[in-house]
């Protein structure tokens, strides 16, 4: 065929070119007739191939590239890599994920300290270098003791000072109705006799057993204790049962009763590891401090 003469209409955007044109001088179309399918000169700026019928207005689509699937390296993104087609598992890669270190989050005041922090800056926490508790054997392998710490020898002593004044002054209501002995009486038969009366001894163990047992079971710890941010708590770190809590204080009004007793409980707060008392050990709870 043989190609006009003059100007042409782009077979694409009908802009007017040269005959001799090899590509539109709008929109870049390749014009000059030369089929790249069957290599036919057709006339210039013809639409389709005379012999083929490729169509020249109409851009060819890029082919796709099948080229074989290949494992990733080591430096790439393996969370951009898919299996190969039918076989459904993820890509697994030798290389192990690197990790930034991160923050450590106190577990007792929940203040954000900087990665391999010692300490809390809040509050003075200890850490183990990582994201615990500095704890020893003992104390680590009781549940209760995570997040907080034991409740020590002077805390827990205060607190007992703050229990035995407000368990005294409902003592000097009830006395003078109950016993007929007002609260200065009893104290002056301690002072000079060194020993209550039995009236007396079984009312203010009755009151120091229903004020310690009822705040426990429902509270978790006592007036004197809250003071001190102490509780008390069973070692799996549920609440303590009524009955439990009711043999727990008995226990302990016993230990205190007796000098030697309460001596060794004393010293079983100050120098054990988890700061449980005689009457924690046989009751089965702990106190902690948070």
């Amino acid at each position: 065929m043989q190609e006009s003469t003059g100007t042409t209409p782009c077979p694409q955007c009908a802009h007017e070119n040269t005959a001799d044109t090899k590509y539109c001088g709008n929109c870049g179309l390749h014009i000059d007739g030369l089929c790249p399918t069957c290599g036919i000169q057709n006339a210039h700026s013809t639409h389709f191939c005379g012999n083929c019928g490729f169509d020249f207005a109409t851009p060819a689509a890029p082919e796709p590239t099948d080229a074989p699937w290949s494992p990733p390296g080591p430096t790439h993104d393996l969370r951009s890599q898919q299996a190969p087609t039918g076989t459904g598992a993820p890509v697994q890669s030798s290389t192990p994920p690197q990790f930034r270190p991160s923050s450590i989050d106190c577990p007792r005041c929940h203040h954000t300290n900087e990665p391999g922090a010692a300490f809390c800056f809040n509050c003075g926490l200890p850490f183990d270098g990582a994201t615990g508790f500095r704890q020893g054997n003992l104390v680590g392998s009781i549940p209760a003791y995570v997040g907080a710490r034991p409740g020590g020898f002077w805390m827990r002593l205060f607190g007992l000072v703050g229990d035995l004044i407000i368990i005294g002054f409902i003592y000097s209501l009830l006395a003078p109705a109950l016993i007929d002995e007002t609260a200065l009486e009893t104290f002056q038969r301690i002072r000079y006799d060194g020993v209550q009366s039995p009236q007396s001894f079984f009312l203010d163990s009755a009151l120091a057993v229903i004020y310690g047992s009822t705040l426990i079971t429902f509270w978790a710890t006592t007036i004197g204790k809250k003071l001190f941010s102490l509780r008390v708590l069973r070692p799996d770190r549920s609440k303590v049962s009524s009955p439990r809590a009711v043999g727990r204080e008995m226990v302990k009004t016993i230990t205190i009763a007796f000098f030697p007793a309460a001596v060794i409980s004393a010293a079983m707060v100050a120098f054990r590891e988890d700061k449980r008392a005689l009457h924690d050990l046989i009751a089965g709870t702990v106190v902690v401090q948070r």
